[in-house]
Formats: structure tokens, C-alpha cells, sequence
């Protein structure tokens, strides 16, 4: 379970010069619905970010590489959920000209700003840690403008992370680094599709430490995921992988980053999946990483509805990998789930007698009792599913469950054979 840094009252679209900034932060559990209560009051830093005049735009983690931050200020101290409705009000870095553009970060003391997404780097962030994760404004426009600056709130946040060491994207130093670092948008309304969740952010991490650990891993750590792991063995085979329910794109980010590492020159594909709803924001968060996975890799943002058959695109070849993270919270939609579990996850007729199909991977987090019914409906439908690992300690509620699902054919497959 992580701690995530957010704004209950968001800056503003756009000040004066002469205006301070204010806003309030909560700190909360992925869903904002747990309050962060710490033993001892926890101080937050603030900083800005200068946006150069040709990058009025730029994601808070180029900006970060560029030197564009100023230095840490002491915010506040945070003793618990009764902070997050107060006021906080900081002034605006001098000298700011009209039409310049600040981005606000807001941060923990002792954690990292741009949290390394392998290794201790997100484990610190537990809830053993008490380090709850950054956050970002979207830019605020120093414009002058009088009676209207300060009025319009932002309706959307940005985080970032730190990607283990990879290949020289850039010719420019510069530009290398700022490429090694994975940005995201959110939406701060009550949409669950426009948020990150600790699933997803949880086996984002796990991949990266088991593909690219930052030290040597002991041979027990690889075995329990290495029927997940023997798909990127052999770096010169495309794979074709469909993400469920994907959100802000966060586990399909990683992913794509970590293979166009592992192998720049094969062409895989990526089916980032979602409802129409979602597509805009994921769509955004792909292209603000798309100098990660250069072609050819291709990760494809998609609509797909469980009520309805799955896309062409996703049918016309049986994947190698399904992935799905967080997608066991409403329980109303476990048949629909279940079914689009079932027709990615058979193989194909050619493929009956050579090999058991796709591999499923879910990652879960419990929040209530009625989720674990799952397992049990999706074994009545011919699933079959095994407990790889557990992310974090702490039981249920903090850790992220890794469950492996196979098609191993209902009952009357069985009789007929």
C-alpha cells in the first residue's frame, strides 16, 4: 500500500505575479478514501519548476533535468486528515515576467521528488515507511491577467519516476536523462478510471526490479515469476500483450519502456485497454512517453468493453501475455471479466495440443471480502489460477497479491475429450 501526496484544493490555472499561490494537500491511500495519519507530524517540502519560454507545456520530469527547479522550501507539517483542509499559501518565485509558467512539486521530507520505480526506490513508500509519494500541478500561467487570475481551479495532477538505467535515447546528454523518466497525468475528479492505483504501481515495480534489478537478486526471487519472466527470455520474439483495465496506462508504460530496453529492435505490441472514457487521459499519458519506446515497439491505446466481444485488433492472434491490475473491486462485474478472461486466454484451435494458451497475470489488492469470489467463479469457468507472490508485507489491505490464470478448460471440455 502506498501513500500518495495530492491537492484537495488545487492550485490555480493562472496568478499574477504579485498573488500568492494557495492551495490545500491531503495525503490518502490510492483511492483517497483512507486518511494518512502519521505517529509524528510529517514536514513537506514545496519547489517550483520554471518553464522555459519553448516549453510552457513540459512535463514536470524533463523539466526536472533541465535544472528548472528552485530550491526546497519548508510547507507545512502534516499531522493527519484534519490538515488537509487548511489553507496553505507560498509566494511565487521572483523574478517571474507576465506569460511565465511555474509548476508547483510537493513533496515528503527524506523522500525522493522522482521516486525510482525498481529496488528500495518505491518500497520506501510503504506504509511501514510513512513516505508518501510526490506530486505535481499542471503549469500555472503568471499572466497578469487581474480579476480573473486565481479564479479557474486545475482538475488534473502529475507524478513522476524514475526508470532504471537504459540505452542512450538522445544524442544530447540532456535529452538522455530526461527520457529515462516516466510521466503520468491524473484527473482529480472521483472518475477510478482517471487514478493511480496501487496495484498497478506495485507490479510496475516488481517488473522493474525483476527485469532490471539496481542489485544483484538472490535466484528465490526470480522463481516464483518465471513463467512470466521466460516471456522476455528470448529477446528477438515479437509479443503481442493485452493490458484489462488499464487506467492511466501505468503498468503498460512500464512494461513498454522495460522491453524497448530489453530489446530495442523486436517489434511488439502493446493493446492498452480500457472503456471509452478512459482513452483520452491514457492516450495522453502515451504519447508524454512515447520517446521511451521508440518503433518499432508499438503500445496502442484500445477500447474494449468486458460486455462486449474484444476488438479484432485483439482477436486476430491470440496473445502471449493478458495483464490486469486492480480490476477485482466492483464485484457486479466479475461474469463480464470473467468472460473476457476466458476468450483471451484460450488457445487457439491449432493450439489445443501444443501449448495451454496465454498467460494471465492479475495483480490484487483486497479491499473487501466479496472480491475473493473470483477465484472460485473463474474456476467454475474453466480457469485456473496459482498465488505467484506477494509486493509488500502487512497483509491484506497493504500487500499486492501476483496471480498467474490459464485456460484449463471447463467440465465439459474435459468429458468430450
Amino acid at each position: 500500500m502506498y501513500w500518495y501526496i495530492s491537492f484537495l484544493r488545487p492550485p490555480p490555472l493562472s496568478l499574477s505575479p504579485g498573488q500568492p499561490l494557495q492551495f490545500a494537500v491531503q495525503i490518502a491511500n490510492d483511492l483517497r478514501t483512507q486518511p494518512y495519519s502519521p505517529s509524528t507530524p510529517l514536514p513537506l517540502l514545496y519547489a517550483f519548476l520554471l518553464h522555459p519560454p519553448s516549453q510552457p507545456s513540459a512535463h514536470p520530469t524533463t523539466l526536472f533535468h533541465l535544472g528548472c527547479l528552485t530550491p526546497p522550501q519548508k510547507l507545512t507539517l502534516y499531522r493527519g486528515p484534519q490538515d488537509a483542509y487548511r489553507v496553505l499559501s507560498v509566494p511565487l518565485p521572483k523574478p517571474l515576467k507576465p506569460s511565465a509558467v511555474v509548476t508547483l512539486a510537493v513533496w515528503a521530507e527524506g523522500a525522493e521528488l522522482l521516486s525510482l520505480l525498481s529496488g528500495r526506490g518505491m518500497e520506501g513508500h510503504g506504509p511501514e515507511e510513512r513516505r508518501p509519494l510526490a506530486v505535481f500541478s499542471m503549469p500555472i500561467l503568471v499572466s497578469g491577467n487581474g480579476k480573473q487570475d486565481g479564479k479557474g481551479k486545475q482538475g488534473r495532477i502529475q507524478r513522476g519516476y524514475r526508470m532504471p538505467d537504459g540505452p542512450k535515447v538522445g544524442e544530447e546528454e540532456g535529452e538522455g536523462r530526461a527520457k529515462r523518466f516516466l510521466s503520468l497525468v491524473e484527473d482529480t475528479s472521483f472518475d477510478l478510471d482517471k487514478k493511480l492505483w496501487d496495484s498497478g504501481l506495485a507490479f510496475s515495480h516488481l517488473l522493474t526490479t525483476l527485469l532490471f534489478p539496481p542489485s544483484p537478486l538472490a535466484p528465490s526471487s526470480f522463481k516464483p515469476y518465471a513463467p512470466l519472466l521466460s516471456l522476455f527470455s528470448n529477446s528477438s520474439r515479437p509479443l503481442k500483450i493485452v493490458e484489462l483495465g488499464t487506467g492511466t496506462g501505468i503498468l503498460s508504460l512500464t512494461l513498454a519502456v522495460l522491453l524497448s530496453f530489453l530489446s530495442p529492435s523486436t517489434p511488439h505490441t502493446l493493446y492498452a485497454t480500457d472503456l471509452p472514457s478512459a482513452l483520452p487521459l491514457l492516450t495522453q499519458n502515451i504519447a508524454l512517453n512515447a520517446p521511451l519506446f521508440p518503433l518499432p515497439l508499438r503500445l496502442l491505446p484500445l477500447a474494449l468493453d468486458w460486455s462486449a466481444p474484444p476488438p479484432l485488433a485483439v482477436l486476430s492472434s491470440r496473445p502471449d501475455l493478458v495483464l490486469a491490475a486492480d480490476v477485482a473491486y466492483n464485484t457486479a462485474s466479475f461474469p463480464i471479466l470473467l468472460s473476457t478472461l476466458c476468450t483471451l486466454l484460450q488457445p487457439a484451435p491449432s493450439e489445443s495440443e501444443v501449448r495451454r494458451g496465454p498467460l494471465g497475470v492479475v495483480a490484487y489488492k483486497w479491499r473487501d471480502e466479496g472480491e475473493r469470489d473470483l477465484w472460485g467463479l473463474g474456476g467454475e469457468r474453466g480457469l485456473e489460477w496459482e498465488l505467484a507472490g506477494k509486493i509488500g508485507e502487512g497483509g491484506e489491505g497493504r500487500e499486492t497479491e501476483v496471480w498467474f490464470v490459464r485456460w484449463r478448460g471447463g467440465e465439459e471440455e474435459e468429458e468430450g475429450k
